[in-house]
């Protein structure tokens, strides 16, 4: 697989799953004015702090776990620790 193949599907994914967020989010905002508005200062604010933190958690799992030899469970169960 190619990366430019692998980009391509990984940016059309991000779009499907990205998009529709943010138009819930503007609705929200044209609608109410408030909440929408603070969750997004403080996102914004707090950046860095989340980019690097979430870096420092992947290389700590490529670490700790041989990810290329890693059976679904396993797979699932540092996907799922991602998410939450």
């Amino acid at each position: 697989v190619s990366r430019r193949s692998t980009n391509a599907s990984f940016c059309c994914w991000a779009l499907v799953v990205n998009l529709p967020m943010l138009a819930a989010m503007k609705a929200i905002s044209n609608r109410h004015g408030g909440p929408v508005t603070i969750v997004s200062h403080a996102v914004n604010r707090h950046g860095l702090i989340c980019f690097i933190v979430a870096n420092l958690l992947t290389g700590a799992v490529n670490i700790s776990i041989n990810t290329l030899e890693a059976n679904r469970s396993t797979a699932f169960v540092v996907l799922v620790g991602y998410l939450t």
